[in-house]
């Protein structure tokens, strides 16, 4: 059996850590622990464990000045450690840990400790020990490379003198976000597998795998990550950085791959972000999805399938353009969840007697911000926003006026009176204003002209007809009556909304 030392100046921590894994069956036994770092050092030179648990923070000697004095007598007394040191650190202790790392800790762990991946560590240094042999140099590149890319800094990993002229292209690969659901030494393992035939070697860093390509021909990693992407899953999660030159090369590589992480969220099916590629898109302009509820209420309402999908689309696209220097993910997410929950409230707001299914925008918020993907982001919000438009419409007494709504959208021009329509329907023109009141919240006449008057605004900016002539095509035999109604509804003459807006775009048609 291996021996686990534990040394933290926190008692409830050591019986923690004594608890938080199966020590046996991963082929450990606790020779001893310490509160204060002066008993660690004395304990450890004394029991000479094989790993240490090591609180980078305790009284008498910190975590860093234990494994200096160690180092020290180690070199003194010219003798190799076998010893490996776990650093346990806060947030705070960060530049702890680094200096830390710098005198041999293999890792570090920021409180509290998870405790599959300290499993999956001790398991790891475990199995070092098993195979017998000095790790070889290849091994000992590729803990510095780890070391570079936890702290960002080729210095504190390579000596000044150290020389190299490789060039490096590095791919960063998310095995939670890919939907892996293995270990992440798993994950690392098939990486490795997949690319053996190419100079290459795998670190872990936190929950990513990065891919060190060393000599390798761009075009050549690129169809390689291509394919391994299409076997992976729909959304490989992975980014690839630029080829550059030596060790500072690498890390200017992999930082790239790490700023170009949030544009995984807006990855189609099958793809990987290329952080090669230079955006050209520029900012997109500024989109609030919440704009977009009263046109969204009116369809709803009117039980406009095709105008609902091509607004619900447009906002798909105006969110998804987000990655070329816009919203981040979050942000996105948090528009999203803004315009369930306003869409929500104003339709309870003003039809307070109508039920509408148990499902809650509330009840979708965690789902939203769980989702990893764009696609699975906006999908939420298109189900909930036309299971909105179906159960607003599933009073079957309610039918008769969704035909009389569709006939208006289709047959505006011509002249329209209740009598006619309740004719057309067979019901009472009495009744069947009644109904239309309750149903669309205003009254049929109102209706009507708010239909003309949008087909009017259409034409006045997509077309170069006369208003007399726009007045005739949708229902106004009277141009004079048209103005009057297309002030009431605009607050502007047909010609000044002519010059204000140059083409079509969304308005609000739900106001009077």
């Amino acid at each position: 059996m291996l021996k686990v030392f534990i040394a933290d100046d926190e008692e409830s921590i050591r019986n923690g850590l004594k608890k938080i894994i199966d020590w046996k069956d991963c082929g450990y036994s606790i020779c001893g622990e310490a509160g204060n770092g002066q008993e660690a050092f004395e304990k450890i030179s004394e029991l000479n464990p094989d790993l240490v648990l090591l609180d980078i923070k305790m009284p008498g000697l910190t975590g860093v000045e234990v494994l200096k004095k160690i180092a020290e007598q180690n070199a003194a007394e010219g003798l190799k450690s076998k010893t490996n040191f776990l650093i346990l650190s806060g947030f705070s202790d960060f530049e702890f840990a680094k200096e830390a790392m710098n005198y041999g800790a293999q890792g570090y762990f920021v409180k509290p400790i998870d405790e599959d991946l300290l499993e999956e560590k001790v398991r790891s240094i475990a199995e070092h020990f098993s195979q017998v042999k000095e790790i070889p140099k290849s091994e000992d590149i590729k803990r510095r490379f780890e070391q570079m890319f936890l702290f960002g800094v080729a210095e504190d990993a390579f000596e000044d003198d150290y020389e190299d002229e490789n060039d490096y292209q590095v791919a960063l690969f998310s095995s939670k976000r890919s939907g892996y659901e293995g270990r992440i030494s798993d994950f690392e393992k098939r990486i490795a597998d997949t690319f053996s035939n190419m100079d290459m070697f795998t670190v872990i860093y936190e929950e990513d795998v990065a891919a060190v390509f060393k000599n390798c021909k761009e075009d050549a990693v690129y169809r390689m990550l291509e394919r391994f992407a299409q076997r992976l899953s729909k959304n490989p999660f992975t980014v690839l950085g630029s080829k550059k030159r030596g060790v500072n090369g690498a890390l200017a590589s992999f930082m790239e791959c790490r700023r170009e992480v949030p544009a995984l969220f807006f990855a189609d099916d099958g793809k990987f972000a290329d952080a090669t590629v230079q955006n050209t898109q520029g900012r997109p302009e500024p989109f609030e999805f919440e704009k977009q509820i009263p046109n969204i209420v009116f369809c709803i309402e009117t039980y406009d399938k095709e105008r609902l999908a091509q607004i619900l689309e447009d906002s798909r696209k105006h969110l998804s353009k987000s990655d070329g220097g816009g919203y981040k993910p979050d942000a996105v997410k948090t528009q999203c969840i803004a315009y369930i929950i306003e869409l929500q409230s104003h339709i309870l707001k003003k039809y307070p007697e109508r039920e509408f299914p148990p499902a809650s925008a509330f009840d979708l918020v965690p789902q939203i911000l769980s989702r990893t993907r764009f696609c699975e982001v906006f999908e939420l919000v298109e189900n909930f926003t036309t299971g909105f438009l179906e159960a607003f419409h599933t009073n079957t007494a309610n039918s008769t006026i969704i035909k009389v709504i569709q006939y208006i959208k289709t047959n505006y021009a011509n002249e329209l009176k209740l009598e006619t329509l309740g004719d057309l329907f067979y019901c009472n023109s009495a009744y069947l204003g009644k109904k239309f009141k309750e149903y669309t919240g205003v009254q049929f006449n109102v209706y009507l002209d708010k239909i003309r008057i949008e087909e009017a605004k259409k034409k006045l900016t997509e077309t170069d007809l006369k208003v007399y002539q726009i007045s005739k095509l949708v229902g106004y035999s009277n141009t004079d009556y048209f103005f009057m109604k297309f002030r009431k509804y605009t607050g502007m003459t047909p010609k000044e909304f002519k010059q204000e807006h140059g083409s079509a775009k969304d308005y609000d048609i739900s106001a009077e």
